[in-house]
């Protein structure tokens, strides 16, 4: 019996859903599993990457990883939710972890390449250190609030 369940990915203020599937809880797609490989990672420096954190480290690591591009790309993510996620692939038998790192398995290699072939990929590059786009709608909103009171009301400001 599959299930499915809903999950939202945000980039900014731009969020993608995704619909992950269960079969028989062996598989979960998400996004996540293109920052892993069959070599060990260490896990904090992946969650951190997608939160946003830019420690040296975060930094230096990610780029060693070839995951910047997804640095920022859910600012709102919980360690919690995270250590979900690392949990559930595991169950599925996609990775293998210990304290602090994970790798794809076999067939997690093999479910990867399937992800990639059938899902779009972002191809942002690294916009995300020139501008911050978690900010840009209340910006526009505010911008477009300032110019449309004064031409509703006849308001002006000083």
């Amino acid at each position: 019996m599959d299930r499915s369940a809903a999950v939202v990915f945000y980039f900014g203020e731009i969020s993608y859903n995704l619909h992950i599937v269960f079969q028989g809880g062996e598989k979960l797609k998400s996004y996540f599993i293109e920052m892993l490989t069959d070599q060990p990672r260490r896990t904090a420096v992946l969650r951190n990457t997608v939160k946003n954190k830019r420690t040296v480290a975060t930094l230096f690591w990610a780029r060693e990883y070839g995951v910047l591009k997804w640095l920022g790309s859910n600012p709102r993510l919980t360690v919690n939710e995270f250590e979900q996620w690392l949990v559930q692939m595991r169950q599925a038998g996609l990775i293998k972890m210990n304290d602090q790192t994970a790798w794809l398995t076999p067939s997690g290699i093999a479910e990867k390449e399937k992800f990639l072939k059938t899902h779009y990929q972002p191809r942002f590059g690294n916009w995300s250190w020139l501008a911050r786009p978690d900010q840009l709608a209340p910006r526009v909103l505010l911008a477009t609030q300032s110019v449309s009171m004064p031409t509703d009301k006849g308001i002006t400001f000083p």
